[in-house]
């Protein structure tokens, strides 16, 4: 702190009385001295209190603006105003778009029962009803057939009560009759309408057979063939037919009926009842023109047993049905034309044992009456009815529903009648001919005809097609089968070859375009509804 030199000249003149009064008596006040040096500066004091501020100063000039700060947190919604005044009704805007319709609401009650109507009028007359019987028992053989998964006789531990009729030693010789021979002197296919005269005739047809029965037991059985009333034999018919040449390469030989049924009582001999040897007679005459005889031909003979005509299950010893078919030449060598397509065994792994007309079951005997030259009885042509169309026809119904049999005219008679299959259900693919048809199997030689000999009645049997002026045939008209190999082939090349056209979606050993390896189906049917 810096002393001034006014504080030093007063320090000075209190030491000097005190000298000067052991010296003496004070003197007057000298003169102040000069000031003397500045001290060193002292410590430093402590801090004043602060002094009331000074008037403020003026405002400086305004800095640039900084950079603007980031935004803030949004505040708190304030409250709501008061609401305004309604404004004015706009303008109607236009009409939107139809919404979804709501779901349907709960069924109301039912109202009162109304008064009955009148009786309207009787309509028309319904078409025939579908024989179910039929559909019926061949459904049933499916399971309930013999060896089935419920064979009737073993679901009811019954043995079938029937017998057994074995034909053998079977032979036809055409010669002139002997005076007291059976007459074959008829120039019509029927013993009903009129009798042969005995030793009459130029050429007959004689039959020798040995027939042995027995019973179901084992016990021998002698056949009672007389009837106590009517011409016709009991049990027993015979049929003659022969099988022609083919006309042409493209065809297949043809059979043609010489004598159907015939079981004319009186034209049968009893040669040994004890070895059970029989002859027959037909009644026609075999050298009549109209007949058509060619000793030269294929000649068959179907022996028809029909046994079991009241069944197997109502106490009665019966005996199994036998169709039994001899193939010969009447002027003697060995059976080289033949016409074997399909057999009964084929048939049988659907139908189980299919028959018709009682007790026609073998294949070989279809074909020597459902001709292609089959008519009525008043003549007309019956081609619906020849066996290859008629079969292809039942089977393929439920596609093309074409009636089977039908007659231009109204006559009498099992031949005039018609025939609708709609209701059958083929249940596998009918586009596999071999499920049917195998020129493999040594009972069907030609089993392969339906690819190699394609023919077009048969065809259009399944197809539906027709071959005339007006035909449906993408191929156009055709005269006769001899173009059918042009386009159908039985080869996998050309237009369209038939064992191509007809491959399987699914699997088959018969078909060769398809996987190998199956060949018998079983058809579970899991659930089966009706649809109206």
């Amino acid at each position: 702190m810096r002393t001034s030199s006014r504080h030093w000249s007063q320090i000075v003149a209190l030491a000097l009385p005190v000298a000067l009064a052991a010296c003496g008596q004070q003197g007057p006040e000298g003169p102040e001295g000069p000031q003397g040096p500045a001290g060193a500066n002292g410590a430093t004091g402590p801090t004043g209190p602060r002094g009331p501020a000074g008037p403020a100063g003026a405002t400086g000039a305004t800095g640039d603006t900084g950079a603007t700060g980031a935004t803030g947190d949004t505040g708190a919604t304030g409250d709501t105003g008061a609401t305004g005044d309604t404004g004015a009704t706009g303008d109607t805007g236009a009409t939107g778009a139809t919404g979804d319709t709501g779901a349907t609401g709960d069924t109301g009650p039912t109202g009162p029962t109304g008064d009955t109507g009148p009786t309207g009028p009787t309509g028309d007359t319904g078409p025939a009803g579908q024989d179910v019987t039929r559909v019926m028992n061949e459904s049933c053989t499916v399971c309930h057939g013999a060896g089935r998964v419920a064979d009737v006789t073993n679901v009811h531990g019954m043995a079938p009560r029937y017998g057994r009729a074995v034909f053998s030693n079977i032979s036809v010789t055409f010669a002139a009759p002997g005076a007291s021979d059976p007459g074959c002197d008829l120039v019509s296919t029927s013993s009903s309408t009129a009798t042969p005269t005995v030793g009459a005739g130029t050429t007959c047809a004689k039959v020798d057979f040995t027939l042995s029965m027995t019973g179901f037991d084992g016990s021998r059985v002698i056949p009672n063939f007389q009837p106590a009333s009517g011409s016709n034999l009991n049990y027993i018919r015979f049929t003659l037919a022969k099988l022609n040449t083919a006309a042409a390469a493209y065809d297949s030989p043809l059979w043609e009926t010489y004598v159907s049924s015939n079981r004319y009582k009186g034209n049968l001999q009893v040669l040994n009842e004890t070895l059970g040897q029989y002859r027959y007679t037909f009644t026609r005459d075999f050298s009549e023109g109209a007949l058509g005889f060619d000793n030269a031909l294929t000649t068959r003979l179907v022996i028809q047993w029909s046994g079991l005509s009241t069944g197997l299950f109502d106490g009665f010893e019966g005996f199994d049905n036998q169709n039994v078919v001899t193939d010969f030449i009447p002027a003697g060598g060995t059976v080289t034309n033949t016409r074997d397509i399909v057999n009964a065994a084929s048939c049988n792994e659907c139908h189980g044992r299919l028959a018709a007309h009682g007790s026609r079951y073998e294949t070989q005997y279809c074909q020597t009456c459902h001709t292609a030259t089959m008519v009525n009885n008043q003549g007309e042509p019956l081609t619906d009815l020849f066996f290859p169309v008629l079969v292809h026809k039942i089977h393929s119904a439920q596609d093309i529903t074409v009636p089977v049999g039908t007659s231009t005219s109204n006559p009498t008679g099992d031949g005039t009648r018609t025939f609708v299959f709609s209701e059958v259900t083929y249940p596998g693919n009918l586009a596999n001919c071999q499920k049917c048809h195998n020129g493999a199997d040594a009972t069907t030689p030609q089993g392969d005809n339906w690819k190699t000999k394609p023919g077009r009645e048969t065809c259009a049997a399944c197809h539906g097609v027709t071959f005339d002026t007006t035909a449906t045939h993408s191929g156009g008209p055709q005269a006769d089968d001899s173009g059918c190999t042009t386009c159908h082939g039985s080869g996998t090349t050309g237009l369209a070859p038939i064992s191509v056209v007809h491959r399987t979606e699914n699997a088959t050993s018969n078909n060769p375009y398809s996987a190998p390896g199956l060949h018998n189906f079983r058809y579970n049917i899991t659930e089966a509804s009706i649809t109206t």
